[in-house]
């Protein structure tokens, strides 16, 4: 079980108590899922849960998660989808190795400027290959590094019907979007999406298919920025990247407990049972469940998760490059809003959620936030939870990846505390610095600070303002710049 599945099968140990018959009419549900560990704690407890993807491959991920394929017949399934796509991803990428002069085949081209790849006769600065009749004779390990004289990366035009698939598939996204890909790319690309369309495989394989698509397309797009070096990855390099990344996560992956199954019907959940439904998070996704809880009287909602923070652009290329595994829906606003790294826009976007999901609400679920170590987040959520008559308690959190970050958790029901009255700023400061003791930082600080803030607002009947209390948490942020001794 992972750093969140662990997390949050400890705050949902209250639950554990009750029993068994009784847990099972009780849900868990998270808005912005990005994995399924949310499901795996929620099973751990004998718990149903919803999840709401963020976007396509959220989706795919969740699914490859709690119902993956077997590493053999991932194996095959990436094979045949190579194979099928075989000839346009040697096109363009075909070259001799410079010590013998057997053929290579040419895993990236180096361009100083990455608009130079689309020259019909580019010459590139540098090139990584690997000679197979080098490698057979022990001869710098089979590098093929070095460019012949002269050497050019041919790139002709996109024949009319490629041009027409790639444009269809690009329709209605944003000006430019086709552009992140060079010509020989594109050419590759469009051949595996026209093969993992053509595909008959299972809905578990074409998920995993077209995560593995989608992850390689995002490792080969072009930088945004202009004036920068550029690798140009081939696709054929990049794909088997991807799939060998994705075999190695379905190898080491702990086993799903074989009762927790998958489904993508609401209607499941008015039967008894455990289990998990895993939908694409939206407008209608919220309002179709908020509907369904409001008319099952024996469903309770024990914890709601939202996730807040993120990168913008990762999110925009990564929808963009769902595309070529036939995902053509926009991001809901609302999820896209949740994204920012504004506290205004967090703060209407959390509200606005709050209330889309009143139904739930009413069940004074245990609120759950996960968030960026961030001041400006930090106050977005703080106001909205404090625009709901709650205060919540903050604490620091490390991902899977060793990434830093700060948890809110609320429940509505709370009373406010007694006696608190307000104080500055100054104040509060410094009765956490002595409770913290000598010396405090403002990685400790600050959630300490934004806690006790919150409660004292939440006593006094005050509502937070997100742009004054973000303003609040960046001067605690930069406390230490500001005491450290001359």
């Amino acid at each position: 079980m992972d750093r969140s599945a662990a997390r949050l099968t400890a705050a949902l140990a209250p639950s554990a108590t009750n029993p068994v018959d009784a847990t099972r009419d009780q849900l868990t549900v998270d808005l912005t899922a990005r994995s399924g560990a949310l499901a795996l704690a929620s099973n751990h407890r004998q718990l149903r849960s919803v999840l709401h993807a963020r976007d396509a491959m959220d989706e795919w991920t969740i699914a490859a998660e709690l119902r993956p394929p077997t590493v053999r017949a991932y194996e095959a399934a990436a094979a045949e989808l190579l194979a099928a796509a075989s000839e346009a991803l040697d096109t363009g990428w075909q070259s001799s190795c410079a010590a013998c002069g057997q053929a290579v085949r040419v895993a990236a081209w180096r361009w100083e400027e990455a608009l130079d790849a689309d020259q019909e006769r580019g010459q590139p600065t540098a090139r990584r290959a690997t000679c197979a009749a080098c490698r057979a004779l022990g001869r710098r390990g089979g590098d093929a590094a070095t460019m012949l004289p002269n050497e050019v990366a041919s790139a002709g035009l996109l024949e009319p019907a490629v041009r027409a698939r790639v444009d269809g598939r690009f329709a209605g996204a944003v000006d430019g979007a086709a552009a992140r890909w060079s010509t020989r790319q594109l050419r590759s690309l469009d051949a595996l999406s026209s093969a993992l369309e053509r595909s008959s495989e299972s809905a578990v394989m074409l998920g995993a298919l077209r995560l593995t698509l989608t992850e390689a397309a995002v490792a080969m797009a072009r930088p945004q920025r202009a004036g920068r070096a550029w690798w140009e990855i081939a696709p054929w390099q990049a794909l088997l990247d991807a799939i060998d990344a994705r075999r190695r996560i379905y190898l080491t992956a702990q086993p799903v407990p074989s009762q927790l199954t998958m489904s993508s019907d609401l209607t499941a959940l008015t039967y008894p049972g455990g289990g998990t439904i895993v939908v694409r998070g939206g407008a209608a996704a919220r309002t179709s469940l908020a509907t369904l809880i409001t008319r099952t009287a024996a469903i309770r909602v024990a914890l709601l998760r939202v996730t807040v923070g993120g990168s913008a652009d990762e999110r925009s290329e990564r929808a963009i490059a769902a595309r070529w595994a036939g995902e053509q829906s926009d991001s809901d606003p609302l999820l896209v809003a949740l994204q920012s790294n504004d506290a205004v826009t967090i703060a209407s976007a959390l509200a606005r959620l709050l209330v889309a999901m009143n139904p739930l609400m009413l069940h004074d679920p245990l609120l759950v936030v996960d968030l960026d170590d961030h001041p400006e987040q930090l106050a977005g959520v703080l106001t909205a939870i404090s625009l709901a008559g709650a205060a919540g308690s903050v604490a620091r959190r490390l991902d899977d990846d060793r990434t830093p970050g700060l948890t809110v958790t609320a429940r509505l029901s709370e009373p406010p505390a007694i006696g608190l009255q307000p104080r500055s700023q100054l104040s509060l400061m410094s009765d956490l610095v002595v409770a913290h003791g000598e010396p405090v930082t403002p990685r400790q600080l600050l959630p300490a600070y934004a806690t006790a803030r919150a409660r004292a607002a939440h006593a006094s009947g005050e509502l937070l303002d997100a742009a004054a209390f973000a303003d609040e948490l960046r001067d605690v942020a930069d406390l230490h710049a500001k005491l450290r001794p001359a």
